[in-house]
């Protein structure tokens, strides 16, 4: 496990890396001119809540709910709960970061950098920057200004100053550690019978005039929503790249530009055995280094390095592959284990004994590598993606702006248009503003609150879409609300009376079912059978595992630690609920908690700390909205949760 012996401030690097993507995302909205705005212009249409000076707009959380749902793969169907979790999420962000201002908290230059030289080492070979001109090209190559790119990195340690300050007091007793062991590492098995809504409604009806009657008391409230239809013109990435050649003299003018960007490092390849130290006594350290030295000469007569370090290294991450650790570079690495690899001259040369504040290492070098610019030839397949790409991104830019501009004067010509810059045309028929799904574009929200917002014949500003596309939307036809007829909502009144008539049908089968499992001996196969149910029986599962069928084992919480034939239930979960019965219950092995103590230590300090900020960010928004100093914009939060299909 490499990550054992880096540098802390690299496994910061790795965040901030993550944060360099979701600046290029959020900074699309900047760096579009048509981005920020309805297709009125009017900004007060887009803000979901202010916090301070700052705004958050509807396009800035559609971009978070987005990318939350892609790099999580939530499911489309839970798009309103994430939707409700990102505008809490964003509230709480500017909120802590107002706050952390106001205490006084403040971030140096000498941090910026610092954490600069963390992010991006190759502006900083051999310690010395490149300079403002390589700095800011690399940014613009990624869509970012040096002004929202530092912004956006003291915003990020504002807020680590204050979530530091938060957990610094907390303390884990070793009772605290026992018993957090013995919950999640506690198992139970069970058996259950369970009962489904869908399932019931296909044993249920309703008449015809249940749903008249349905419709007569409710008519008055009945309406059928106003819609719209657009037809969207699209920019595609590929069409548009189709053509373009980059020559090589654009290629070798690139490489001559960026030529820093080509230089690597002097690296090391090198493997290891790690006997680790800490939380060890001075006896145990003894035994360790007394064991390290004796693998050192077992190499020195010829033992096979990598064997050794499967079965005797403690770094189970390297462990498993013969200690490899891949190629390293300077300052990657915590300073005695950095000195003794770069010592190292020829392949299989061998270190001796190397102490660090993680325990005892022996390295072997496996591979060197010197520092060297990388020449045009190497890097050319580079430069043509790299070069063609800006290109075609300068192109679709340019193309979408023209076509956004013509069809505001000729929205009648929208084929010739879209053909003219080799763009392709989707219609969308009639929807409603919670739909915001789109033929070629798939999932926008944004684009659907822009074609609401428009009249009829305007064109909305541009939005971004999966698949390197941009597109615009020209709203063809406006249906205004009106009062629903049967044939309007016959489905739908039947369909809820159903389901109505199925959640009544399903408590009572669920209560009668509980009663005949607690009457003591029943066959839960024959029950399922009994109850036209569904019958499972799961492996045995941990707190932190999952449930055949039911997924996370929480929904059965009350079984844990129960004497088996203990009956559970009625346990509700979504549109089903189920009936449990404890086969076997299986405690936690304690004899391995030593080897967890400092996990399972770090589990609880990082959950209590997450609660506290939790409770001092939630106390801070109420103080802030209090105050003033918080507004939340009702109308506009419900158009952007209406897209997600929440009312």
């Amino acid at each position: 496990m490499f990550q054992l012996f880096r540098r802390k401030d690299t496994a910061v690097r790795y965040v901030l890396m993550g944060l360099l993507g979701l600046i290029a995302v959020s900074m699309v909205w900047t760096l579009t001119p048509s981005g920020m705005g309805g297709a009125s212009g009017n900004r007060s249409e887009t803000v979901i809540a202010q916090v301070g000076d700052e705004q958050i707009t509807i396009q800035e959380a559609s971009s978070r709910i987005e990318q939350q749902m892609r790099n999580s793969g939530i499911p489309r169907t839970m798009a309103s709960m994430v939707a409700n979790n990102v505008v809490d999420g964003l509230v709480r962000e500017k909120a802590i970061e107002l706050q952390a201002q106001k205490m006084g908290f403040t971030v140096t230059d000498d941090e910026v950098v610092s954490m600069i030289k963390t992010i991006l080492p190759q502006l900083f070979p051999n310690g010395e920057f490149l300079g403002k001109d390589a700095y800011s090209s690399f940014l613009a190559q990624r869509g970012l200004t040096t002004t929202a790119f530092e912004s956006n990195l003291r915003r990020q340690v504002l807020a680590t100053k204050v979530q530091n300050m938060i957990s610094e007091a907390i303390i884990v007793t070793p009772a605290q550690v026992e018993a957090e062991f013995k919950k999640s590492n506690e198992k139970v098995k069970v058996e259950y019978v369970s009962l489904s809504i869908p399932e019931l409604k296909k044993q249920l009806s309703v008449d015809d005039a249940a749903v008249k009657a349905e419709y007569e008391k409710l008519k008055a409230t009945l309406k059928v929503p106003e819609r719209r239809a657009a037809t969207l013109v699209i920019v595609d990435q590929a069409r548009t790249a189709a053509g373009i050649q980059v020559s090589d003299a654009d290629l070798r003018r690139a490489y001559e530009d960026n030529k820093e960007r080509y230089r690597t490092p002097e690296r090391v390849q090198v493997r290891h055995i790690l006997l680790k130290t800490t939380d060890k006594g001075p006896a145990q350290v003894a035994e360790a280094q007394k064991k390290i030295e004796d693998l050192l000469k077992q190499v020195q007569k010829g033992a096979d390095f990598a064997d050794l370090a499967k079965k005797n290294s403690e770094d189970p991450g390297s462990a498993i592959n013969g200690g490899d650790l891949g190629f390293v570079t300077k300052g990657q690495m915590v300073a005695n284990f950095e000195a003794a690899a770069f010592a190292l001259k020829t392949p299989k040369q061998l270190s001796p004994v190397v102490k660090t504040e993680y325990g005892f290492h022996i390295l072997q070098l496996t591979a060197r590598e010197d520092a060297r610019l990388r020449p045009f030839e190497e890097v050319r397949n580079e430069l043509i993606g790299e070069t063609q790409k800006q290109v075609v991104f300068d192109r679709m830019q340019r193309n979408i702006d023209a076509i956004r501009a013509a069809a505001a004067k000729s929205p009648e010509k929208l084929g010739e248009i879209a053909g003219q810059y080799n763009a392709s045309l989707a219609m969308s028929g009639m929807m409603q503003a919670s739909d915001s799904n789109f033929p070629e574009i798939g999932a926008r929200p944004d684009l659907t609150s822009l074609i609401f917002s428009a009249k009829k014949g305007e064109v909305t500003s541009m939005v971004e879409a999966p698949g390197n596309k941009l597109a615009v939307a020209v709203v063809t036809a406006i249906e205004p609300e009106h009062p629903a007829q049967l044939a309007d909502v016959a489905d739908r009144l039947r369909n809820e009376l159903l389901t109505r008539k199925a959640t009544t049908e399903l408590r009572d089968r669920a209560a009668q079912l509980l009663a005949k499992a607690k009457a003591g001996g029943a066959d839960f196969k024959k029950l399922a059978a009994e109850f036209k149910g569904e019958f499972k029986a799961p492996a045995e599962f941990a707190r932190n595992g999952a449930v055949e069928g039911l997924g996370s084992p929480l929904v059965l919480e009350e079984a844990f630690g129960k004497p088996a034939g203990t009956v559970t239930g009625p346990h509700m979960l979504g549109d089903s609920a189920f009936v449990a019965r404890v086969v076997e219950s299986i405690p936690a092995d304690l004899s391995k908690l030593a080897m967890d103590r400092e996990s399972v230590a770090k589990t609880i300090r990082d959950r209590q700390s997450r609660e506290r900020e939790d409770l001092f960010a939630d106390g801070l928004v109420q103080k802030l909205t209090k105050d003033g100093k918080v507004k939340m914009f009702p109308e506009n939060v419900k158009r952007l949760l209406a897209s997600y299909g929440q009312s």
